[in-house]
């Protein structure tokens, strides 16, 4: 004879975010602390090199630069279809004897 496991139990569900004191908790600590008082960034020329680098880091995802590169994709697009449709003339006009090749 085998035992049964008990049921679990579920958990209970709590509400999302926080909740006034909570969140009135949160702010006394961080006024205490004053954590932007410590933070100063970066010092040297090295540090700045980096943190310049952050602004071309992010801006492949701007609106821009997307538009600029779906510009670019349809523009190749429509050149692959310009190709095909060229190769597709040259086909049918050298089986129809009109196109000569070598001159």
């Amino acid at each position: 004879m085998t035992k049964r496991l008990p049921k679990r139990r579920r958990a209970k569900m709590r509400p999302k975010g926080w909740t006034e004191e909570r969140r009135a908790h949160q702010a006394a600590l961080a006024h205490a602390q004053q954590p932007w008082s410590h933070a100063t960034g970066p010092k040297t020329a090295a540090g700045k090199a980096v943190c310049a680098g952050n602004a071309t880091k992010h801006e492949f995802y701007s609106r821009e630069t997307q538009q600029r590169i779906r510009r670019v994709r349809h523009a190749l697009a429509l050149s692959a279809l310009n190709i095909e449709r060229v190769r597709a003339f040259l086909r049918n006009s050298a089986h129809k004897g009109s196109f000569t090749r070598g001159r």
